[in-house]
């Protein structure tokens, strides 16, 4: 491929990767992972750690986000408050 694209690297394993393991193998391709977090309501913290190294070190260039939407159902109470609704709120069964 044109590019090093992990899923889900941790902040250790991108470190790793740009100063000691891209350098060894004298790899130039971008590093950019095709997906490191997963942002489902508010549930997208600490992505500033990874931006830190990100910023620093040759090669890497971010990544994707998964979900950067809320997948809820907007829905309306009986007064008229708006919410998001899920699976377990349309009452079928747990799996």
């Amino acid at each position: 491929t044109d590019v090093i694209c992990p899923m889900y690297p941790s902040i250790d394993e991108i470190i790793e990767w740009a100063y000691i393991t891209a350098p060894k193998l004298n790899e130039q391709r971008p590093f950019i992972m095709c997906e490191y977090a997963h942002a489902m309501g508010n549930s997208s913290g600490s992505l500033s750690d990874y931006w830190d190294v990100i910023k620093k070190a040759h090669g890497l260039q971010g990544g994707f986000i998964w979900d950067w939407i809320d997948q809820g159902i907007l829905m309306k109470d009986e007064n008229g408050r708006e919410w998001h609704a899920y699976g377990g709120d349309f009452g079928e069964a747990s799996h």
